[in-house]
């Protein structure tokens, strides 16, 4: 009996040390710092969802009417904006982590040519906007089709820092 009590103690002081150990090395990852210092690859791909989102419906309402309203493309066209702006935010904070690590500088440099390019693709749907005053529902949904492709692309370059920095699939 008294062999079993040690052995117990013994074990479980072995399991705190464990976790312990195992629990600094997570924090350290970047899934695990919630602080808003560290890259949070999850916000990310939730910046580049929204966008998609109002891109489609963008070019959907291309497709489905003769005209899209000028206020109604700035709507989305804003939304889609503010999301890019915020993946590119985040995206910032991986640079120092990326300087260090050379298989994340490809991805890094990728995905921020494809926010690059949701910007472009936003200043030209503004402009089809105003110029048009909506009426052009095909270059609406030309450009639309063209941003969700590169935020696809985007959150795809994402994927691969996911998984570069260890991070888990999100779960459903």
């Amino acid at each position: 009996m008294k062999r079993l009590l040690t052995v117990l103690a013994i074990s479980g002081t072995m399991m705190v040390a464990h976790r312990a150990i195992v629990a600094q090395d997570l924090s350290s990852r970047a899934d695990r710092k919630i602080t808003g210092q560290y890259y949070l690859p999850h916000s990310t791909s939730a910046y580049h969802r929204s966008a998609m989102e109002h891109a489609r419906v963008l070019n959907y309402y291309g497709e489905n009417y003769k005209a899209v309203p000028k206020e109604i493309t700035q709507q989305h066209v804003a939304e889609v904006k503010r999301n890019v702006d915020l993946a590119k935010k985040e995206l910032a904070k991986l640079k120092p982590e990326a300087a260090k690590d050379k298989k994340l500088q490809k991805p890094l440099a990728a995905m921020e040519a494809h926010l690059a390019t949701c910007d472009e693709l936003c200043q030209m749907l503004t402009d089809v906007a105003v110029k048009t005053g909506g009426s052009d529902s095909e270059a609406i949904c030309d450009c639309c089709q063209k941003l969700e492709s590169e935020l696809k692309a985007a959150e795809a370059e994402n994927d691969k820092i996911k998984e570069q920095l260890g991070v888990a699939p999100k779960k459903k």
